[in-house]
């Protein structure tokens, strides 16, 4: 049973490493968009999506250079680095 399991999330989910990419930098850009959001609704201090965008190309960059590639703890490829920012580099298209 386990192993049907596996081999079904294997069938879905092709390219695993990729895609946690492109889901965990996603989720953490749009998190940033939601808390400058609240920030501005609250505080009314505006906070461009730019920053937030910004910081997740430092952070992604950060992740494959750093601690893929000097550290020797993952293999740092660039395509990891473009599945990070796709989703917030075509938000970042569509909206500004």
């Amino acid at each position: 049973m386990k192993q049907l399991f596996k081999e079904v999330v294997r069938r879905i989910l092709p390219a695993n490493d990729k895609l946690k990419h492109y889901y965990l930098w996603s989720l953490f850009f749009f998190m940033m968009v939601y808390g400058f959001d609240l920030i501005d609704h609250l505080v009314r201090i505006r906070i461009s999506d730019w920053w937030a965008f910004g910081i997740v190309i430092y952070t992604a960059a950060w992740k494959e250079l750093y601690h893929d590639w000097y550290c020797g703890k993952g293999t740092a490829e660039y395509k990891d680095f473009f599945a990070g920012i796709a989703i917030a580099a075509l938000y970042m298209y569509k909206t500004y």
